[in-house]
Parts: C-alpha cells; structure tokens; sequence
C-alpha cells in the first residue's frame, strides 16, 4: 500500500513537504521495528521532512540518508542513531530544529545540517566527517571529542560551544563565531581559521599545524581584524 505525502500550508500561502505518512508512523512503532524495516528495505530513503519528533525516543535508530530537512527534534534522544549523509537542513523550511538533542555517538558522516539549530545539543563524540554544518547554530552545543575532519563549519556560531579534544583536522572554520568557546587540546591541523571570531576562547593544548589564517578577529564585537602572514599564526599562538 503505498503512503501519502502530507503537505503543509506555509504562513503566506506557500506550501511545504512534510512527513510521509507511512514512514512516520512506521518510526512510531519504535526503533526496533523502525530499524528492521529499514534492514528489509534498504533502497527506500525515509522522508521525515518537517515532522514533529519533540522529545522522540531515537536512540540507536538507522535514520541513514533520512529527510528531516524542517523536522523538529528538539529534545529528542538521538544517542548512537545512524544520521549518516541525513538532510536536516533546507533553507526554505528554515533547517532542522535539534536544539538540547542527545546526540551522544550519533552518525553525522556527511550529513547536511546547514543552517541547522544545534544550540545546547549534545554531540559529545560524534561522528561528523564531512558534515556540512555551514550557518548552523551550535551555541552551548557539547562537540567534546566529536570527529569533525573536514567537516564544513562556514559561519557556524559556535558562542561558548565545547569543543574539548575535537578533532577539527582540515575543517573549514571560516568565518565561525567561536566566542568563548572551549578549544583545550582540541586540533585543528590544516583547518581554515580565516575570518574567525576567537574573542575569550580558550586554547591550552590546541594543536593548529599546517592552519590556514589571513586574519581573525581577537574583539568581542568583531570591529577589529588582525592580519597574518603565511605560517604567522601558527607561529605565534601554536
């Protein structure tokens, strides 16, 4: 039998995908059978797209390549779910809403989060090689320990984010707001830290061989940039 695709009537009169139906409420009978579902049938994508998983029991879930662009889960418990190359963005719906997740170990191998809301979420050692988490909003988030080589990190706000032993190998971190935020021995050898905002952060340990960095901004309004030259930055605060 096959589902219906739900759709949404927008506040002026534009309209939005959400949910299928038949995928929705195939993960209401929880992660087991969510889970063996998708073991039986592997070349179906879910499409999850802006649905209402407030505080939804997800742990250990295979959301693998799931459409959850606009979906709201908030508060829900992700630990260890696979939401590996997941589309939780979209800027039409205004990106996925993952604020206080519990994401603890989750899979976020390639997954689209830009413009995602992860402020206060839990990613403590996370997978998110490659992610794409340009524009996302990572205020208070929890990153200790998290595997973001190469991961796409254009313009995050990362104000006061814990990024405690991080991996940030070859992550590109132009632009980022990293107010306050706690890099102790995390690395960032080969990032691309130009245009940062590291006003307060804190560095003790941080390992940045090989950075790229024209120039960071040290004030905590940003007014003021500081210019370096090739291998200057890496010499003075290495």
């Amino acid at each position: 039998m096959s589902s219906t695709l739900l759709t949404l009537e927008r506040p002026g009169g534009r309209r939005a995908l959400m949910a299928d139906a038949g995928h929705l409420q195939r993960l209401r009978q929880g992660v087991d059978a969510w889970n063996a579902w998708r073991t039986e049938k592997p070349s179906i994508r879910p499409d999850l797209s802006d649905a209402d998983l407030r505080g939804a029991h997800l742990s250990g879930a295979n959301l693998y390549r799931a459409r959850l662009f606009g979906a709201d889960l908030r508060w829900a418990d992700l630990r260890g779910a696979n939401l590996s190359q997941a589309d939780l963005t979209g800027p039409k719906l205004g990106g996925a809403d993952l604020r206080w997740a519990d994401l603890r170990r989750a899979s976020l191998n390639w997954a689209n989060l830009s413009q995602a809301d992860l402020s206060g979420a839990d990613l403590s050692v996370a997978d998110l090689i490659e992610a794409n988490l340009g524009g996302a909003k990572l205020i208070w988030a929890h990153l200790s320990g998290a595997d973001l080589r190469r991961a796409n990190l254009r313009g995050a706000c990362l104000h006061w984010a814990d990024l405690r032993e991080a991996h940030l190998v070859e992550a590109n971190l132009s632009g980022a707001d990293l107010l306050e935020a706690n890099l102790i021995d995390a690395c960032l050898d080969r990032a691309d830290l130009t245009g940062t905002q590291l006003w307060e952060t804190q560095r003790s340990g941080w390992s940045i061989k090989g950075v790229t960095c024209q120039r960071v901004s040290w004030d905590r309004e940003s007014k003021e940039l500081t210019e370096y030259g090739e291998g200057e930055f890496e010499r003075i605060l290495g």
